[in-house]
């Protein structure tokens, strides 16, 4: 018997979302790039304030970046009695597979406007 998997992915995200997540992670990386390519290594107080504020503005874009451009995904491998949420962000993807609890049903809910879904086990 082969190992069959279940994949419900998410819809994608419409293309103003992902403008605003490339907008938003160009210009942390143009912040990041202005920030660290004159250092000044100096206990001056102004300027560690103004690198600070530097780097809050750019995890400000770079989160900014991530809630626009994330996607999840769900697998299934009953076979086996396990699950995987699995968070993607371009390449890079977070998730781990788990046990299932024992189950009677399960529903899939999706919500059009929302661009979510809701997993009912």
């Amino acid at each position: 018997m082969d190992n069959k998997i279940i994949i419900i992915p998410s819809k994608d995200k419409p293309i103003v979302l992902v403008i605003l997540a490339a907008l938003f992670f160009t210009l942390a990386f143009y912040l990041a790039f202005k920030s660290f390519s004159n250092i000044e290594f100096s206990l001056d107080e102004s300027i560690i304030k103004r690198r600070i504020g530097f780097l809050e503005l750019i995890a400000a874009f770079v989160l900014g970046g991530i809630s626009f451009s994330q996607k999840r995904t769900l697998f299934f491998d009953l076979e086996r009695k396990k699950f995987k949420s699995q968070l993607s962000v371009g390449p890079f993807k977070i998730g781990d597979w788990q046990s299932l609890p024992p189950l009677n049903y399960i529903s899939v809910v999706g919500i059009d406007s929302k661009y979510i879904f809701t997993l009912n086990l």
